[in-house]
């Protein structure tokens, strides 16, 4: 084609076709057109053609991929969406390699696997796994630290024995060596029941199921009211305001009247969970995978070796929470709040974290050139006058103007407040001096009128 469009601008500049085959052989070496296609293209086009792509060729014309054959192999697939090529390219007696392609290509299908799901909810279970889920968007929203205050947990099974996974059970090899085997193992009967309860910080408590009892409303009851005297000893401050929630799974045991009973009567807030969602559940995606992948492919011969292994495991996790350092600061409210008072419907999600890096490093630049300003200057403090200056070097013209606007806005209201807060300083400890005068004066003239009528006695 890029040549066509060369010959094309040849005949346009009225280049001979000798030239114009020579230029080609120059510019394209090897992959210039032979001398008969050159000329050939080069008359078509110094008779007036201005396309250079070929045209439309008469050859046979296909009798698998028309539009009938088409309809009849959609029907086919909405009829049975498991039948295979080779049955419909049968029934239609057309090659399978056309069938393919009218499945691709054509109608757009490929074949899939079902997804494995833990149940099939209805319609009304859907909306209402919706409605939970954005109640709980809201209500983070509403309150950035609820989740501080969230305390979650759940019961899983640990195994004296349990299966490594394909990643822990790879390992490097050369390319001369055989490829490593193991054998096909199973769970070990001897396991026992970890109920964990955890928070943002710490596991605040944890207890496992004694042997021979079942997870009944009964044995839960028990494990709240244990549960509650952990937090009281573990989370003081939570226990004294009374604002923590609990989070549980929606499991006969932990909906049964009994238990709901006991948290209505303690006044226990709850955070709702949808049903027959494990993926929201922390637990189920966080906690137990953590514990659990250490512990898989050893052995632990006793039921006090499993809990003393799960009791590590527990520590390991959590072993940097306590004395966290606190993160690069944010400014992910901020934002989200002047974008609600500009633009109400939008949304903003994962580009949330691009925003708040964007703001930081304008501050950072704002802040260095700031400080190369004073420097400059052989000032020793940044003024407003450098950070103004900085800005517009930073930043492109109205939209310098706007936040220069917007930055002397605030320092006013800032130095307001200021001089409101010290002339009150200033007027209540006037107003305490006059009252000291007051008194005193008060003083004298009692002593004066005293010593007055002394003398006159």
């Amino acid at each position: 084609m890029d040549q066509r469009t060369c010959i094309k601008y040849f005949v346009k500049n009225e280049i001979k076709c000798a030239d114009a085959f020579r230029m080609l052989t120059v510019a394209y070496g090897e992959a210039t057109l032979d001398r008969s296609n050159v000329y050939r293209w080069y008359k078509i086009f110094s008779e007036g053609r201005e396309d250079v792509n070929d045209e439309e060729r008469a050859g046979r014309p296909s009798t698998s991929t028309t539009d009938e054959k088409i309809n009849e192999v959609e029907k086919m697939i909405l009829a049975n969406r498991r039948i295979t090529v080779r049955e419909v390219a049968e029934d239609l007696n057309i090659s399978i390699g056309s069938c393919h392609s009218i499945f691709i290509n054509d109608l757009g299908m490929r074949r899939v696997a079902a997804k494995f799901v833990p149940k099939l909810l209805n319609c009304d279970q859907k909306q209402h796994r919706m409605n939970i889920a954005n109640e709980m968007l809201d209500s983070v929203r509403d309150d950035p630290n609820l989740l501080q205050r969230v305390i979650t947990g759940d019961e899983a099974w640990v195994y004296g024995y349990d299966v490594e996974t394909k990643a822990q059970s790879s390992q490097w090899k050369l390319p001369q060596e055989p490829r490593p085997k193991k054998a096909r193992q199973v769970r070990s009967n001897v396991k026992v029941l970890l109920t964990v309860f955890f928070d943002c910080r710490v596991v605040v408590h944890h207890q496992f199921l004694p042997q021979g009892r079942t997870v009944n409303k009964e044995y839960y009851l028990q494990v709240m009211r244990d549960f509650r005297e952990a937090i009281r000893q573990k989370r003081p401050d939570l226990w004294k305001n009374k604002n923590w929630l609990l989070h549980h799974d929606n499991a006969h045991a932990h909906t049964s009247l009994l238990v709901r009973d006991f948290l209505a009567k303690n006044n226990t807030l709850m955070m709702p969970q949808p049903p027959y969602s494990p993926e929201l559940v922390p637990c189920d995606f966080f906690l137990f995978p953590k514990l659990k992948r250490p512990m898989k492919g050893r052995r632990y011969a006793t039921l006090d070796e499993i809990k003393t292994a799960s009791k590590e495991e527990l520590k390991k996790i959590f072993k940097n929470k306590k004395r966290r350092k606190k993160g690069k600061q944010s400014f992910s409210i901020y934002i989200y709040k002047v974008m609600k008072q500009v633009h109400p419907d939008t949304g903003i999600s994962r580009a949330m974290s691009t925003m708040n890096s964007f703001v930081n490093d304008i501050f950072e630049r704002i802040a260095g050139e700031s400080s190369r300003l004073a420097h400059y200057n052989k000032r020793h403090t940044i003024t407003s006058r450098e950070i103004q200056t900085a800005v517009r070097l930073l930043l492109p013209g109205d939209l310098a103007k706007r936040a220069v606007s917007e930055g002397t806005k605030v320092h006013h209201s800032a130095n307001k407040q200021n001089r409101l807060l010290k002339n009150n300083k200033l007027t209540s400890e006037e107003a305490g001096y006059s009252v000291h005068h007051s008194v005193n004066k008060q003083d004298r003239l009692l002593k004066n009128n005293k010593l007055a009528s002394e003398e006159a006695g």
